[in-house]
């Protein structure tokens, strides 16, 4: 997803740079993950409530929680790139 956003542009220097921070990428992981767990898991100590309405469904909870951190660091990481 960086890459679709940098648009072909080299990220490389951003290794070794110690002053950049990506709190895109950290909220829609925190978000994502927070969202697909209280929502989506289907597990033994825990069934959230989209599983117990639909039980075939089953444990979504890597794949809704991917798809919502994904479109969350689409919509916060729109910013431009210094070369």
């Amino acid at each position: 997803m960086d890459q679709f956003l940098r648009r072909g542009q080299q990220a490389g220097h951003l290794l070794e740079d110690r002053t950049h921070s990506n709190w895109a990428g950290l909220a829609a992981f925190v978000l994502g993950a927070a969202v697909s767990i209280v929502l989506f898991a289907n597990q033994t100590l825990y069934t959230a409530p989209v599983p117990k309405v639909l039980p075939a469904v089953g444990d979504i909870t890597f794949l809704v929680g991917f798809g919502i951190a994904g479109l969350l660091f689409l919509a916060l990481g729109r910013r431009p790139v210094a070369p």
